[in-house]
C-alpha cells in the first residue's frame, strides 16, 4: 500500500491477549493482507471443490481465508492461507465463526441432539444455557478455550439488547457486514459502553463483497490470529486505505483511489473510482454520533471530551442505491 509522506499507518490499539507465537515488528516492516474470514466450502456434489474455491480468492489478491473445516486443507492449492473455520448456528438465532480450530464446538443444539439419540445423560440439559446473550457466551467461551478466534454475527448481534451484548465478556469481535446486510448500531451500541470490539466484514460466496485488511509481520496462523485479536485491520466492502494514523487524541486517514478501483467490478473500475466528491470520510463517537464529516480523500479530527471512542467510516457513492465503504476499528478514549 502507498503511503503519503505525512502519514505513517499505526495501530495504537491494547493487545487483548498474550502468549500468541508471532513477533511484533515495527508497521514499517509489517505487510497488508487481504483476507476473508468465512468461505463456504462446496462437495463434490455442489458447484465447486476445496482447491477450486483457495485458487479463486487467491487469484483475487486474498492472502488468507477461512474455510469450512470439511474442505481437507492439506489438498488445497494456491498461495493463500487457509484457516480452518467451523459454523456454528444454535437456538434462538445464535450464530458463530470459530476461526483455525478444527475441534467440534458444542452447541445446545448439539447436545439436545446427543441426548436424544442416547449418547449422553439428559442431565447435561440442565447446564444448557437458555437465552440468546448466554447461548452466544457459552459459544465465544468454548471457542477461546479451544485456542481459536470468535466472530459473533451481524444477524445474532441484532437480536440482542445493547445490556445483553455488553455482558458478554469474552466479545471481541463482530460481523457489521456480511456481503448483503450492513449493521452498525449495534456496534456503537457496544462501544458507547466502552466495550472494545473489533469488526468484521466477510462474504460467505465467493463473491468478494466483504473482506479485511490485516497488517502483521508474516503471513501464518499465529501472526495473523494475533493481528485479529489486537484489531490490527480495517474491515471493507470495497474501499482501500493508503495510510491512518492515530497519535494522542489526533486521527487522520486517507483514501487509496487506485488500489479501490481494482477491488469493485469491472465495469466499475474506470471513470468514476477517481471523483473525489464521490468520497466521504466520517469520524464517528458515542452513541453513532458524527463528529466530523469530510468530502475527499482525506480527513482528519481531533477528538474531544466526551466523544468516548473515534472510529472512521469511508463511503464512495456511485449511486443512490450503490454505495461501498471501508470501516476502521475504533479507539476507545480515557478521557
Amino acid at each position: 500500500m502507498a503511503y503519503a509522506n505525512y502519514m505513517k499507518c499505526v495501530f495504537l490499539l491494547p493487545v487483548l491477549f498474550a502468549g500468541i507465537a508471532c513477533s511484533a515488528p515495527p508497521p514499517e516492516q509489517s505487510r497488508w493482507y487481504k483476507g476473508d474470514l468465512h468461505a463456504h466450502y462446496l462437495s463434490p456434489d455442489g458447484t465447486a471443490t476445496c482447491a477450486c474455491v483457495a485458487g479463486w480468492y487467491a487469484r483475487k489478491g486474498y492472502g488468507f481465508v477461512g474455510i469450512d473445516t470439511a474442505c481437507r486443507l492439506a489438498d488445497s492449492t494456491g498461495s493463500c492461507l487457509l484457516l480452518p473455520v467451523s459454523e456454528c448456528v444454535d437456538e434462538n438465532g445464535v450464530w458463530t465463526t470459530a476461526v483455525n480450530i478444527t475441534s467440534r464446538i458444542w452447541t445446545a443444539t448439539a447436545l439436545r441432539e446427543e441426548v436424544r439419540r442416547g449418547n449422553t445423560s439428559p442431565n447435561i440439559l440442565t447446564y444448557i444455557p437458555q437465552g440468546a446473550g448466554d447461548l452466544a457466551s457459552h459459544h465465544l467461551r468454548n471457542i477461546h478455550r479451544a485456542g481459536g478466534v470468535a466472530v459473533l454475527s451481524r444477524g445474532t448481534l441484532s437480536r440482542l439488547t445493547p445490556e445483553a451484548a455488553a455482558n458478554i465478556e469474552d466479545l471481541r469481535l463482530i460481523e457489521i457486514f456480511d456481503g448483503d446486510s450492513l449493521a452498525e448500531a449495534p456496534w456503537d451500541s457496544l462501544l458507547t459502553r466502552r466495550k472494545t470490539v473489533f469488526a468484521v466484514a466477510s462474504d460467505t460466496s465467493p463473491a468478494g463483497r466483504g473482506w479485511i485488511m490485516l497488517q502483521a509481520a508474516s503471513l501464518t496462523p499465529s501472526c495473523v490470529m494475533k493481528a485479529l485479536e489486537q484489531g490490527d485491520f480495517y474491515a471493507s466492502s470495497g474501499v482501500m486505505l493508503a495510510g491512518m494514523m492515530q497519535q494522542e487524541n489526533y486521527f487522520a486517514l486517507e483514501v487509496d483511489t487506485a488500489a479501490t478501483r481494482k477491488q469493485l467490478p469491472a465495469s466499475l473500475q474506470k471513470g468514476h473510482t477517481t471523483d473525489t466528491s464521490r468520497y466521504e470520510i466520517t469520524f464517528i463517537t458515542a452513541e453513532g454520533k458524527t463528529a466530523k464529516r469530510t468530502t475527499g480523500l482525506r480527513g482528519n479530527y481531533a477528538s474531544k471530551f466526551g466523544d468516548g471512542y473515534v472510529r472512521v467510516r469511508v463511503t464512495y457513492t456511485l449511486s443512490d442505491s450503490l454505495a461501498y465503504h471501508a470501516w476502521t476499528q475504533p479507539r476507545i478514549l480515557t478521557f
